[in-house]
């Protein structure tokens, strides 16, 4: 108190005249005081060490009664007053910022969590972080994510639940319990284990409410409104994320089987030949990738390979009529060249800006040789006896639908090939690839290729393998043959 002499004096005889005369302006006398001590940066320990030296002078003097106790009572707590309103609006205040600070937290945990669901694209890799992601958000201490099978809840996962919910299985809970349209919340006291627990609903439009993430607070303690509120957003977004999840799968599975039947339902037999195929969607819309294989006589087959630009409906109604447009050509007897040229045409009849690759190769069993024509498609793969792989690069054209394309400006290219003897063709789709140009997965390609001695159908694996990681830019369309002798 070295620093506070003149206010230990003034306290002093404050104290002392309200002791000798107790009135209303000796206690005002005692909340000033206090609001002095405030300024002069006197703390509570001190004022308090203060008041205590003060009344030790008094019961020196032999003054102290239980009348004076009480007074010197009142006095200090009135000078007390301002200390204690001030110190108590500094915790408030404290309190106010670590709640403030705590909602902030949650909030980046909410935007956070929204991210890291939307940026799952399967359904099942949504709903297995909505668990998970809704602990993180409410600051729960455990979680489980259930679906319905009629009107019960059934626990789609089994995540361990440690602490709080060690002791609540409440199954079956019927569905009428937790409406779509809000976060049902209850106290500890009326849960059967000690602790709050929170049901969010997951909904969708057309059919309503589909599960509900469960959430338990630690043991003995409860949600608060703002967890309420944000478990009501997580709810809200976790509804779109699961719904638009579902949508996606289900147009991919109509997608894939729009595909699958504008492609061929079979491969043909043909003796000494080995045919495999395989067809990969990247997206859940239909796309224009496809491959055929045509018998032109019992020893002669065409196999062709074509992509369509863009997805959707109009892709996949041109991708259909180019590839049934090409099986007739061939059964008429067209030349490779002329059958490409047919095509363009088609193509520029239709009126519309699309555009196409082919590549068409003939495989003479007879004669063991290859005639190809490419019109603007990636180069076959060949991979001979030896095992060694090459591109085949000639024979390169004008992809179909340019306008001017003159039929003499395509070339047939005819390869020579022996037993042993594979070729695969593909679509862009095995080349695209973002953290890799066209370039070097040509050379993976030809890398994975060389000294390859197995199936057609081992080959389309293989490549599908290495090549063919999700997610996938584009669409894949593989179609290899392998000669197996002249029969």
């Amino acid at each position: 108190m070295s620093d506070h002499g003149s206010f230990e004096g003034e306290y002093k005889a404050a104290l002392y005249r309200y002791l000798e005369i107790r009135t209303e302006s000796g206690l005002a006398a005692a909340y000033e005081l206090g609001r002095d001590a405030l300024r002069r940066g006197v703390s509570l320990l001190e004022l308090s060490a203060l008041h205590t030296e003060a009344l030790t002078e008094v019961v020196q003097r032999g003054r102290l009664s239980r009348e004076v106790l009480e007074a010197s009572g009142s006095f200090l707590n009135e000078a007390l007053a301002t200390l204690e309103m001030t110190q108590r609006g500094f915790w408030e205040s404290q309190t106010r910022a670590r709640t403030e600070e705590n909602r902030v937290r949650q909030l980046r945990r909410l935007a956070e969590a929204f991210v890291a669901i939307a940026g799952e694209r399967l359904l099942y890799e949504r709903v297995d972080l909505l668990g998970e992601q809704a602990r993180l958000v409410t600051g729960a201490q455990a979680s489980r994510v259930s679906t319905f099978a009629d009107r019960y809840l059934i626990p789609f996962t089994s995540a361990d639940q440690e602490g709080a919910a060690a002791g609540c299985s409440s199954y079956p809970v019927l569905a009428d319990e937790v409406r779509p349209d809000m976060c049902q919340r209850k106290t500890a006291d009326e849960t059967s284990c000690g602790a709050g627990w929170m049901g969010l609903p997951i909904a969708r439009r057309d059919e309503g409410l589909i599960a509900v993430i469960e959430l338990w607070a630690a043991p003995g303690t409860e949600f608060s409104d703002f967890d309420e509120v944000l478990g009501l957003q997580f709810s809200r977004f976790a509804s779109v994320a699961v719904e638009n999840a579902w949508l996606y799968e289900r147009e991919h599975r109509v997608a894939l089987t729009l595909q699958r039947s504008l492609l061929p339902g079979s491969l043909p037999t043909i003796p000494g030949l080995d045919l495999a195929a395989r067809y990969l969607p990247a997206g859940a819309e239909v796309g224009g990738d496809w491959y055929d294989a045509i018998p032109i006589t019992d020893r002669r087959i065409a196999l062709t390979v074509g992509d369509v630009t863009g997805h959707g409906v109009a892709s996949a109604t041109m991708m259909a009529r180019l590839r049934f447009a090409l099986q007739a050509y061939v059964v008429a007897g067209y030349e490779p060249t002329g059958i490409l040229a047919k095509l363009n045409e088609v193509l520029l009849r239709a009126g519309t800006e699309v555009l196409a690759t082919v590549i068409y190769v003939e495989v003479d069993l007879d004669r063991l040789i290859l005639r190809l024509a490419n019109a603007g498609h990636p180069p076959p793969l060949l991979i001979g006896p030896d095992g060694q792989a090459t591109l085949v690069q000639e024979g390169l054209s004008l992809l179909l639908g340019v306008q001017n394309a003159e039929p003499a400006a395509r070339s047939v290219v005819e390869r020579a090939t022996q037993p042993g003897s594979l070729l695969l063709l593909y679509t862009d789709g095995i080349i695209d690839m973002r953290r890799q140009g066209p370039d070097e997965r040509l050379e993976l390609l030809v890398s994975l290729a060389t000294h390859f001695d197995g199936s057609a159908d081992a080959l389309c694996d293989r490549v599908l393998a290495q090549m063919a990681v999700p997610p996938l830019q584009d669409d894949v369309c593989v179609l290899a043959a392998r000669v197996l002798g002249t029969g």
